[in-house]
Order: C-alpha cells, then structure tokens, then sequence
C-alpha cells in the first residue's frame, strides 16, 4: 500500500511569505514522488490512459488514482537556483518524461501543458518550474486542503492551470487539459487565484 505524505509540511512553515524561496537544503527533502492535486477542484494532474504516454501526449486532470497503476506520480527533482529561487523539473513515474510546453522558449498564456524527454541541460529549455506559497488565508479560507503552491514555469512565469474558471465551476471536469496562464486577478473566483492552487504531496513506494 502506497505511504502518503503531505509535502507542504517539508515545504511550508506558517510564517513562510507568499513568494517563496526554497533552498537546496529544502529540496534534498523533495527527491520521493510526488502527486498534484488541485485546491480547488480536487483533481489530480493525470496523462491519459494508464501506460507510459506518448512523446508530446497533453497533461490533463482526472478524479485522483495516486497509485502505480494509475500515470499520476512525478519525481520533484532540484535543477539550479535562480534569483534565489528553486528550480525544479518534473519527471513522470511512468515512462520518464517531463513536464513541458512546446518549444524552448516563453510560451503565451493558454498554451497547454504536455510530456516530452527530459532536456539534458534543463537551463536550455521550458521544463523548469518554482513555487510560490499561497497561505489557505490568501484563498479565503475556501479551500479545505488548506494552503498550497502556484506551481510557476521559470521560461514565461506563467502558473500550472486548469482549463475553465473556478468562478463558474466549469473547471471541474475530468480529462480537462492543463495550461499555463498569468497567475492572479483580483476579479477572479477563489480569492482571485482561480484554479493555480495545488497541493503536493508526496507518495512513498513500495
């Protein structure tokens, strides 16, 4: 039976600011898998289907299956710091790819986010990405998984998004892919951070 732990208590302390700077002695803690769930939603970030996906194939959300049998675990791995920022790829338990947009460069809002090989130098391509703490305060108290993290790719600084709104719920769905898009209005639902709250938890295997 898979261990599950939540990685905000590695992560996090209550006092940790918005913008969080994670250090290399922090991310020595994060090398265990992990799994995305949404704060707002409570889906899973998901490839589709159960086998290793193919080059390219989208990530999207599905109702949470945080098993072996399922394509939901990513390896958290520490690439470089930046500006005092930790940077990490995300690397898929199953089949090995990361979390990527097309291309190499910043990419515009609403491009949906896929898998692709790993890029020997993570510097040279978009498959970086930071967190940012977001206090369970900040969201209203709305959420009942409590705080969580923007998770924000380094290349354009756009944050991990669900497709829809949480203002009209039509985020909801399963199979909706994820994109990137700006990661705050104050004219959005969930306190204005719409759905770019996610919490990682960490999954001990077997």
């Amino acid at each position: 039976m898979l261990k599950r732990v939540r990685i905000l208590a590695i992560l996090a302390a209550a006092a940790i600011p918005l913008a969080l700077s994670i250090t290399p002695a922090h991310a020595a803690d994060t090398l265990d898998p992990i799994y995305f769930q949404n704060q707002w939603n409570d889906k899973c970030a998901d490839l589709p289907n159960y086998g290793a996906p193919a080059v390219d194939a989208p990530v999207t959300q599905y109702t949470c299956n945080t098993t072996t049998s399922d394509n939901q675990i990513w390896y958290m791995q520490p690439t470089r710091v930046v500006n005092g920022f930790q940077l990490y790829r995300f690397q898929l338990y199953k089949g090995g790819q990361c979390m990527d947009l097309p291309n190499y460069g910043s990419d515009s809002a609403g491009t949906h986010v896929e898998v692709h090989a790993c890029a020997s130098n993570p510097a040279a391509d978009n498959q970086e990405w930071y967190l940012s703490y977001v206090s369970n305060a900040a969201l209203g108290g709305q959420s009942y998984l409590g705080s969580g993290y923007e998770v924000i790719n380094y290349q354009d600084g756009f944050c991990l998004d669900v497709s829809g709104w949480a203002g009209n719920f039509s985020d909801g769905a399963n199979n909706l892919p994820l994109t990137v898009y700006p990661c705050y209005d104050s004219t959005w639902g969930n306190n204005g951070y719409d759905d770019h709250v996610w919490d990682l938890d960490a999954v001990y295997l077997p």
